[in-house]
């Protein structure tokens, strides 16, 4: 995870979302990341919360130590869910970092019945 940050929590802050990202995501919603409503309030706190965590992450094995928790991260985020808002650029940095669907190349002599 490459170099994102944003302006959250009145500093600029690294933000990634690793696998262990999401794996943790889950283990706070209690929902499997995909099937997340990510229009919900609940949704965009956690996703922001591990999301910074991660992006602490020094690819050394140890789990991120934080100075925030996710009631601050709460506050940080405040009400504003629109597209430019703090949490509508979490989720822009959250959708460029997912896997890009591969597409199926159908070349001569197949049939793409």
């Amino acid at each position: 995870m490459a170099g994102k940050t944003i302006e959250i929590g009145g500093q600029e802050r690294p933000i990634a979302f690793p696998a262990a990202a999401l794996r943790e995501f889950e283990r706070i919603t209690g929902e499997p990341f995909l099937q997340a409503n990510g229009l919900s309030y609940d949704f965009r706190i956690a996703i922001a919360y591990v999301g910074l965590k991660w992006g602490l992450y020094k690819g050394d094995g140890k789990e991120p130590k934080v100075d925030f928790n996710e009631l601050q991260v709460s506050d940080w985020i405040g009400l504003d869910l629109d597209d430019e808002s703090v949490s509508g650029k979490i989720l822009q940095i959250l959708t460029e970092s997912l896997p890009k669907a591969k597409e199926k190349n159908v070349g001569a002599g197949s049939n793409p019945a």
